[in-house]
């Protein structure tokens, strides 16, 4: 399992695990499944490149870093103006070249709020294994 299959997991999610999902990206944003208008995932924005994009109703996109092993951040990911999130492993070694204005969550913390809303996310069983979650 690569960032890239992880991204597109989370881009193709439907019904419940998508609701379950994407609450859980935009709860630091204030914002709910309901204000997606769609997501794309590897958008150019000249010279950055997020993993996934959530696009809101009001014209705005959430900008997300999936991190799933120790990669170390690219120098465009370090700066504070091209990413919104960044969702990592719990122990993730390159955190603190992470924006502090730029939101982060951890995959740990994904996993448990999808458990208690009993959601399993079976595309990412297999993720979850491997951070050992």
């Amino acid at each position: 399992m690569n960032e890239n299959s992880v991204t597109d997991v989370l881009a193709f999610l439907e019904g419940k695990d998508k609701e379950v999902a994407y609450d859980f990206l935009l709860m630091p944003f204030g914002c709910s499944h309901k204000d997606v208008a769609y997501v794309s995932t590897q958008e150019n924005y000249g010279a950055t490149i997020p993993d996934l994009v959530i696009h809101l109703n009001n014209g705005a996109g959430i900008k997300i870093e999936v991190k799933i092993n120790d990669a170390p951040l690219t120098e465009s990911e370090k700066s504070p103006y091209t990413r919104d999130l960044f969702i990592i492993p719990a122990n993730y070694s390159d955190m603190r070249s992470i924006p502090a204005s730029v939101k982060k969550t951890t995959w740990t913390d994904f996993f448990r709020y999808c458990d208690r809303r009993h959601c399993e996310m079976q595309g990412l069983n297999a993720l979850r294994f491997a951070l050992g979650i």
